[in-house]
């Protein structure tokens, strides 16, 4: 008996057949440095942009991918990623290592 060929190609072949968001991709490496779950990214971005803009934004994002795709409605992509830029700088002078004296 000949042996049986396997119908689907391993997890990792699948995966990199699909082609990802370039704003995904440039979100999820600016945000890097904070270590947090996607989830709680997503929502400090959100949050982030609300504010910056004075917008109220009445979702909860499930992740990257999912929060990019409902700012989109409202904002360019160009404004997201500056978004996501600014976040950083405003986290990093809030809690920077730093030592200022006043």
């Amino acid at each position: 008996m000949a042996p049986r060929a396997r119908s689907k190609a391993p997890a990792k072949a699948r995966r990199a057949g699909r082609r990802s968001d370039p704003l995904v991709r440039d979100l999820a490496h600016t945000l890097k440095p904070i270590i947090a779950p996607a989830r709680e990214k997503a929502a400090l971005l959100v949050e982030h942009l609300a504010r910056k803009h004075r917008r109220k934004l009445d979702f909860e994002a499930s992740g990257l991918a999912d929060a990019a795709r409902r700012l989109r409605a409202r904002f360019s992509d160009a404004q997201i990623s500056a978004g996501a830029r600014s976040l950083m700088a405003d986290l990093a002078r809030l809690y920077g290592d730093r030592e200022t004296v006043v």
